[in-house]
């Protein structure tokens, strides 16, 4: 049995296209904040959008990793994370007025 969508008001509506179009957020955070998979998300933008900016919309999407939370990798420390730990400890170690 489906669960009935979430009615969205006019501000939800805008905030799910400009979430939509923001290459950075993943279709997992409007999900997660409204309720609404990868396929509603894409029927909204196609009711909501003219025709070219919806084929627009949708080849920037396409493909596009960072749209997706499970293809993103997770960011790594850099290589001398510890070295910059270690500055980090002794410099607040170091007395005043030095």
């Amino acid at each position: 049995m489906t669960q009935p969508k979430p009615l969205l008001d006019a501000a939800a509506v805008s905030r799910i296209i400009e979430m939509a179009w923001d290459d950075r957020t993943p279709f997992e955070a409007i999900h997660t904040q409204f309720e609404l998979d990868e396929a509603a998300v894409k029927t909204l933008m196609r009711q909501q959008l003219k025709a070219g900016s919806y084929r627009l919309w949708r080849q920037r999407v396409r493909g596009r990793k960072a749209k997706h939370a499970k293809h993103t990798k997770q960011a790594k420390p850099p290589k001398d994370a510890k070295l910059t730990d270690q500055l980090l400890v002794s410099t607040a170690q170091e007395p005043p007025g030095r």
